[in-house]
């Protein structure tokens, strides 16, 4: 017991470390509702957060950025807030959206109006972005108003869902679930 102990003491002591702690966090961080940030993606993007969420309406054929339906405005697209700073960081770091090349980044989309329509605009727009669907260290999670679990496998390959511990997902659904939450 007595080395098991001594072996375990470093390892404890390396999470205990403060600078192992913020590391950690930020990688895990996610930032809820980024877009009501002063300076959405970029805040907590400088921060190294690893999840960024960001709430859509389909407002006359674009993706707006919004909590509410009143907030709705034209000029914060999903496309000028988040879709083209993330291919610009893609860019300036040689394909990879952090410096670091192991660093993975969740853009979570929470939709807001009907999900058959905002989905075909979503793949839609996001179709015009192919380093971004192409990254292996983005993945898109869709989450709010989603299709039911059977449609998940009809969206292509870089779109996955926010999963749902109370729903039932068959093997091809269940390749297509990016997360779980247990809230509503």
């Amino acid at each position: 017991k007595r080395l098991i102990s001594m072996a375990l003491l470093p390892l404890l002591l390396l999470m205990l470390n403060p600078a192992w702690g913020q590391l950690n966090s930020r990688i895990n961080a996610h930032s809820h509702n980024d877009y009501e940030q002063q300076r959405p993606f970029l805040l907590a993007y400088e921060q190294g957060f690893g999840s960024m969420e960001a709430d859509v309406w389909l407002k006359d054929g674009l993706l707006c950025v919004a909590h509410d339906a009143k907030d709705v405005s034209k000029a914060r697209t999903l496309s000028a807030l988040y879709l083209k700073p993330i291919e610009q960081k893609l860019r300036e770091n040689k394909g990879k959206i952090y410096p670091d090349k192991k660093k993975q980044l969740q853009l979570l989309i929470d939709i807001k109006s009907e999900a058959f329509s905002t989905m075909d605009k979503l793949v839609e727009e996001l179709g015009k972005h192919p380093d971004l669907i192409r990254n292996r260290n983005i993945r898109i999670v869709i989450s709010g108003n989603r299709p039911a679990p059977a449609a998940y496998s009809g969206y292509p390959d870089f779109i996955f869902f926010d999963g749902r511990p109370a729903e039932a997902y068959d093997k091809k659904a269940l390749k297509k679930v990016g997360t779980y939450r247990d809230w509503e």
